[in-house]
């Protein structure tokens, strides 16, 4: 199931976020990146996208196994992400097409990433495009290789 996220739901956010960053991307980055890019992370710090940005979950028997939080203002997809344990089950896919769909449902026609490198082959599959490479900075000296990816929506309620 795909629900808009609560406050309540932090804490099954942190989890799926670090775990994913600790077991997935580490297989393109430095540990030293992963420690940067995880230890920045507490459940506090997702009280703001979820308060002022949209965030969904993907929840399996009450456990909180992906989320997904798109920047309207921006029109950006600013996360995806899934448990280790749940990868290749459909349930990033389905993020993203709920975090696309909203984005049509609000007059949103592109939306735009910046993907790490151990999830571009992802973002292809559902039709981004690559548009150049960038460096995602978490610290002042500790940043990691990213790719910028773009997606024209097509508006499926039209016609």
């Amino acid at each position: 199931m795909i629900r808009r996220a609560s406050l309540a739901d932090a804490e099954g956010i942190f989890r799926v976020h670090t775990s994913a960053i600790r077991d997935v991307a580490s297989t393109h980055y430095t540990a030293e990146q992963i420690d940067v890019w995880a230890g920045r992370l507490s459940p506090a710090s997702y009280r703001e996208p979820i308060e002022n940005r949209i965030v969904f979950v993907a929840v399996e028997t009450e456990l909180i196994c992906g989320f997904g939080q798109l920047d309207l203002k921006n029109s950006a997809v600013k996360a995806v992400y899934v448990l280790p344990s749940h990868l290749r089950r459909g349930l990033g896919t389905n993020l993203l097409s709920a975090l696309e769909s909203f984005a049509e449902g609000n007059g949103l026609t592109q939306l735009t990433l910046e993907a790490s490198l151990n999830s571009v082959r992802f973002y292809e599959q559902a039709g981004y495009r690559r548009i150049r490479s960038s460096d995602h900075e978490f610290s002042p000296g500790v940043s990691i290789p990213c790719l910028v990816m773009r997606k024209e929506l097509v508006s499926h309620g039209a016609g």
